[in-house]
């Protein structure tokens, strides 16, 4: 290993501190803005760190580069994580079959821009267009991996100021469920179908909450008419945190959500299962959510309920509440502002939740009746 010779220096006018260091004849500075002796150290330690890593070969592939950046994502994340399970999958099918060869310090803005412009055009696996919402995830993992080699002094070239996407690609469709099918979901035809996750789906429906937060949710999460979701479980039935920093939220319940929740309780009761998991498997062990979609796929053609995919009944949700205002809803889905001063600058009010709450299960009352209104 190569030992650093520079020190780093404290740049006045930059309020921070520099340490420049070579390897390989490549030329890179580190810098730290932390005052004093530990930034001094921070900024050392990172081109250390460069240095024991060689500073990858001027000649690197960018497919050499993207496992080490793999690596370095699932040490940090873990394996299970969703971000590093979302990189390795969006990687190997729409980002390595265009750019695994090239050399990555010879890249030009065009060459980062392909798995976008050309994969609007045609997927590498299928030759099907790729949808709008699978292009923002492409631009997101390319805009990961770019900033991974900026931490690592990995050079990629020239990477384009922006990566825009096509505006013909294809904006994928959800279908949701109509004030019918919920009718038919909450006041089901009799039939010989399962319905274990009758009440899972009706609370799906009702909050909106996705499917893994919805069978990752514990009897402890749920305090009279609140509801802390802080946790998700997987396909591969692998509990996790969450999508991201914004899915650990607080829900006020709407009325029609309590009601459901004291359904599930008789329900489990009746059958003899005792779990720590609000809607778990017949044996009280987590729900996996492939086993309840295709129980779920079988009751909706059984009662002649429009075909939704899990998440569909989420969109349901937002549909069916396009009234409530958005800084309301947003909260509630556990989705993010794109840098805007609701997200930032925007504290929650007293009685906002409570306000929440109350305008969604106003709308389903008006579809449901009885003794949901």
């Amino acid at each position: 290993m190569k030992e650093r010779t520079a020190e780093a220096r404290w740049i006045e006018n930059q309020s921070r501190w520099c340490c420049r260091v070579m390897v390989n004849g490549k030329r890179k500075a580190f810098y730290s803005t932390t005052a004093g002796r530990r930034g001094k150290r921070e900024a050392e330690r990172k081109a250390d760190e460069w240095i024991e890593r060689g500073a990858l070969d001027c000649s690197v592939k960018f497919g050499d580069a993207w496992v080490r950046f793999l690596e370095d994502d699932k040490k940090h994340r873990g394996e299970n994580n969703p971000t590093y399970k979302q990189h390795a999958h969006y990687g190997d099918l729409y980002i390595l079959p265009w750019l695994e060869f090239y050399v990555l310090s010879e890249m030009v803005p065009a060459d980062w821009k392909r798995p976008v412009l050309d994969g609007a055009k045609g997927s590498p696996k299928t030759g099907k267009p790729l949808s709008h919402k699978t292009l923002e995830t492409v631009r997101s993992t390319l805009h990961a991996f770019r900033d991974w080699c900026e931490d690592n002094g990995v050079d990629h070239g020239k990477y384009p100021r922006s990566i825009d996407i096509p505006k013909e690609a294809p904006v994928g469709q959800k279908t949701i469920l109509q004030a019918d099918d919920i009718q038919r979901l909450f006041d089901p035809i009799p039939c010989k179908c399962d319905t274990h996750y009758l009440y899972a789906w009706q609370f799906a429906v009702i909050t909106g909450i996705r499917p893994g937060e919805l069978y990752g949710l514990k009897t402890e999460d749920v305090h009279g008419t609140t509801m802390y979701i802080s946790r998700s479980v997987n396909n591969d039935g692998i509990i996790t945190e969450g999508k991201n920093e914004n899915a650990r939220r607080v829900y006020e319940l709407p009325r029609q959500a309590v009601l459901i929740l004291e359904d599930q309780k008789a329900y489990l009761k009746s059958i003899g299962v005792i779990s720590p998991y609000v809607f778990p498997d017949e044996n009280g062990f987590v729900t996996r959510q492939g086993v309840a979609y295709k129980r779920w796929l079988r009751f909706s053609k059984a009662q002649q309920l429009v075909r939704t995919c899990p998440y569909g009944m989420r969109h349901t949700n937002v549909s069916h509440n396009k009234k409530v205002p958005l800084n309301l809803l947003k909260p509630v889905l556990g989705h993010s502002e794109n840098m805007d001063t609701i997200r930032y600058y925007g504290h929650e009010l007293e009685g906002e939740r409570e306000e929440a709450a109350k305008a969604i299960g106003d709308n389903f009352a008006n579809i449901l009746g009885g003794r949901w209104s």
